[in-house]
């Protein structure tokens, strides 16, 4: 699907099948115009006054040659082509779902592509890194066949397949100071830094001539997010508590690379369940990780499985002779089991470094700090050509932990201090919405089924949530399928803040809300003070914000 092909998902407008060609661009038209409802900067003059040669035509030029060879890349099932221009993390994407579809016996395939608009919907300019978030419209006829397909058995597929439209937001990424030298249609063929050749189909993107790593970012626009439409959440871009702490050691830290960084450690947590083998991670992750905490037990029949957005949500620096942490949000959905529906989840990646370390700017972390040969998965931590220790997180950001949203806690905090407010879900946000009603679905079932009761009070909540129809069939059909992430019932003052929040949006809570908290209150195992507690809680947080919760 064109789903699998943007590894983070594609939110793809189904038509009537009567719809008339006409009808569909009207719609289509439509979307594309609308407003954003919180205004965003989406000028460039910022960038332009340190890159002359900078343009929108040159940002959407590229956004549109990345595309075409994205696409074609995704089609072969080789995405080395596109090693150029993308992340670690967009990289390793492709890559394992990939991997995941050929185990399953099955490969995509797409004909018809064409682009429909592409616009720039918002610019970021915070030291070290330039950001610009692209809309991406198109449309294409896409299937799944079977791996082994003939040439003539994927163009009869192809053929009865509809042209849907899509759309996404692209996120580029470059470190500030660079400059626009390659045109449009060198992109992914030449080096950013001198403009020679490159290597076809390199594993790594190392410019032969100058020595340039050309998909770290420093010296041209990276790829380093596809995004679901419905899934962009501009406002969790807001400054990350710590952040700044953590640029006193090391300068050129941005959330940008960490968040890439976690995407990457993710994907290869994923490979590492599916393949039931600890190499994917061993030059990634600690020996703690490895050995007690990776937990991939529930992942080894994962299937579908793609990010919705990785967010940084908080910096722990660590004293002298000890780690820093970061945590990264990663939002996410897989089919758990071969016959449920894609169920979304969320998980907290936190990552170690020495205290006190630093590094150069790279969204490239693929080699090794200490001889800078191309890292290979292989069964053991160490570098297989200097021997350098790698997961030790000396020089490197390593997996430590894949941690509930409610587990997350800073150092020195206690464990029955209440939530810290960046920690409380933002309802305002769609992700969060609908990772706390799959949860509370799978709270409310008894033996996997949901009773009368309980699916009316889902679908009040559906309603006043904004939750999808789809979605809500599907949960209402596979209810257990999001307790297989234990997420709720590893936090659950976590989940009921969740819940509390969504209840009191409007202000108020009646009674449905109020049966609703009731029962998740009750299946969490929490006293009814803890419910009441929250609810006063949240209330004077609101007040003191000027809401003027009644």
């Amino acid at each position: 699907m064109i789903l699998a092909l943007f590894g983070i998902g594609a939110l793809v407008i189904w038509w009537v099948v009567n719809s008339t060609r006409s009808k569909r661009r009207a719609i289509l038209s439509a979307q594309h115009e609308a407003k954003p409802s919180i205004p965003r900067n989406a000028s460039i003059e910022a960038l332009r006054a340190r890159d002359p040669n900078l343009t929108e035509q040159s940002i959407i030029g590229r956004v549109q040659q990345m595309s075409v060879i994205l696409r074609e890349a995704w089609c072969a099932g080789d995405m080395r082509a596109v090693r150029p221009f993308v992340s670690d993390g967009v990289f390793s994407r492709f890559q394992v779902q990939l991997e995941l579809m050929h185990a399953e016996g099955m490969r995509n395939v797409m004909s018809d592509a064409s682009i429909l608009y592409t616009t720039i919907e918002g610019v970021d300019a915070r030291p070290p890194v330039d950001a610009v978030h692209v809309r991406f419209t198109a449309q294409a006829r896409d299937r799944n066949v079977p791996y082994a397909s003939t040439p003539e058995q994927i163009a009869h597929a192809l053929a009865g397949a509809p042209i849907e439209p899509y759309t996404e937001i692209w996120t580029l990424v470059r470190k500030q100071g660079a400059v626009t030298k390659l045109s449009v249609e060198q992109v992914g063929k030449a080096c950013p830094n001198c403009g020679a050749p490159l290597e076809s189909k390199a594993e790594m993107s190392k410019c032969a001539y100058c020595g340039a790593l050309v998909c770290s970012a420093e010296h041209d626009w990276v790829l380093a997010e596809i995004t679901q439409l419905s899934e962009w959440y501009p406002e969790s871009t807001n400054e990350v508590p710590g952040l700044t702490a953590l640029r006193e050691t090391d300068p050129l830290v941005a959330r940008e690379v960490l968040e890439d960084r976690a995407s990457f450690l993710f994907w290869k947590w994923i490979e590492s369940a599916r393949k039931r083998s600890p190499a994917p991670v061993r030059k990634c992750a600690t020996a703690d990780f490895v050995q007690t905490r990776a937990n991939v037990g529930p992942l080894t029949n994962v299937s579908d499985v793609a990010i919705g957005a990785a967010d940084c949500i908080l910096c722990d620096p660590g004293p002298e002779e000890d780690f820093d942490h970061v945590y990264v949000k990663i939002y996410w959905s897989a089919r758990m089991q071969p016959n449920q529906s894609p169920t979304p989840s969320q998980s907290v990646l936190r990552m170690v470094r020495k205290a006190g370390a630093n590094a150069d700017f790279s969204m490239s972390q693929v080699m090794c700090p200490n001889c800078g040969a191309s890292l290979t998965e292989s069964d053991t931590p160490r570098c297989d050509y200097c021997n350098a220790e790698l997961s030790a997180g000396e020089r490197s950001w390593v997996l430590d932990a894949v941690l509930p949203p409610g587990d997350v806690r800073p150092r020195g905090h206690a464990p029955d201090q209440p939530l810290p407010e960046w920690l409380v879900p933002n309802i305002a946000d769609p992700r969060e919405r609908g990772v706390l009603f799959a949860q509370m679905a799978a709270l409310m079932s008894t033996d996997g089924k949901l009773g009368k009761q309980e699916k009316k009070l889902l679908r009040v909540c559906s309603r006043r949530w904004a939750i999808p129809d789809e979605t809500v069939a599907q949960l209402m059909s596979h209810p257990q399928a999001a307790s297989a992430t234990t997420i709720h019932s590893a936090s659950p003052q976590w989940f009921l803040a969740g819940l509390v929040s969504a209840a009191l949006i409007d202000g108020n809570i009646d009674n449905q809300e109020r049966a609703m908290l009731e029962r998740a209150r009750t299946a969490l195992s929490l006293p009814p003070e803890e419910l009441e507690r929250q609810i006063q809680a949240l209330r004077q947080r609101l007040g003191a914000q000027g809401e003027g919760v009644a």
